[in-house]
């Protein structure tokens, strides 16, 4: 699986570099092109290559935002053509191959740039790829102590890279959307057996804005808040579940008991609390006042709690 896996990312490099300089031309022309010339194998030409040309291709202009905010003194214009198509591959492969540790997809990429350019080139490309795939450590997170892989449950056929595990990654991303000048809102919470009032409190929350990132207490942080026995689901697991809905663009763990380092760090526009709060009673108020944050209370009054149905579940 490896090495057919090695042939195929070879064989993707090779159309993705074709379509720099054959735009027009449909994927499967491209390929027909390459095979032509006897320079690549039809048996490369695997639905996991086909699937990774068509999503980097489909991606390419957001993929482009992200490398260039990932690249340290240089200009994306200033990529050459093979390290450009390398380095959109790999953040494609990264987002939406759940199978790959990031760490390999890294590896990958820096053996292909040896193979297509340079050592140079392979080391550039190692320094880019360790930047962006910060952002990837939740696929990470769903390997146990042995190394056995657990399911992950994916979007459609990819996964969305929203995932963050540390605010300062997630940052850099926040300031492109306000400088673009969109309206960047923060909600947060445990999220432990999400029900209708979380969704309530999020889907409103978007709407005081373009943006809309969640804070997420990780396990330590809901165990000091909830008790011993919480939370019922893991960090991983309500990570995955915040990352699937359509009204969140962003979620970051965090570990305190309140996210006023969440604030500082990302400096949102506007701060989203759930009914059960009042605005002056918010704990981060004073430090969103001092931000020059908005605060704001969102959704349907409280009705449900996940104490409430954590009881009721028991009862049966």
């Amino acid at each position: 699986m490896g090495n057919r896996r090695h042939l195929s990312r070879q064989l993707a490099v090779q159309i993705l570099y074709a379509a720099q300089f054959l735009r027009d031309l449909p994927l499967a022309e491209l390929y027909i092109r390459l095979l032509e010339t006897g320079s690549v194998s039809a048996k490369n030409w695997t639905p996991f290559c086909r699937q990774l040309v068509e999503d980097t291709l489909k991606n390419a202009e957001r993929f482009d935002a992200e490398i260039a905010a990932a690249l340290e003194n240089w200009r994306i214009e200033r990529l050459s053509v093979v390290d450009h198509s390398l380095l959109r591959l790999a953040l494609c492969e990264m987002e939406t191959v759940a199978d790959v540790p990031v760490r390999v997809t890294t590896d990958e990429y820096i053996e292909l740039a040896k193979d297509f350019s340079s050592d140079e080139s392979a080391a550039f490309i190692n320094g880019v790829l360790d930047r962006l795939g910060r952002r990837f450590a939740h696929k990470d997170f769903m390997q146990n102590k042995t190394g056995k892989k657990k399911p992950v449950p994916v979007k459609g056929k990819q996964r969305m890279g929203k995932i963050f595990d540390k605010a300062a990654d997630l940052a850099e991303r926040i300031q492109k959307h306000k400088e673009q000048g969109r309206r960047v809102v923060f909600a947060n919470g445990c999220f432990d057996v999400v029900h209708g009032g979380h969704i309530s409190y999020l889907e409103e929350a978007r709407t005081h804005g373009d943006v809309l990132v969640v804070g997420l207490n990780n396990d330590a942080s809901v165990r000091r808040l909830k008790g011993s026995n919480r939370p019922i689901c893991t960090e991983e697991e309500r990570a995955l579940v915040l990352e699937s809905f359509r009204c969140v663009d962003y979620v970051v763990l965090f570990p305190e008991d309140t996210c006023e380092n969440l604030l500082r760090t990302l400096q949102p526009h506007v701060h989203a609390k759930g009914t059960d709060y009042s605005v002056d009673k918010v704990p981060e108020k004073v430090v969103s006042d001092e931000l020059g944050i908005e605060t704001v209370i969102t959704g349907a009054p409280k009705e449900n709690a996940t104490k409430t149905i954590i009881q009721k579940a028991t009862q049966f």
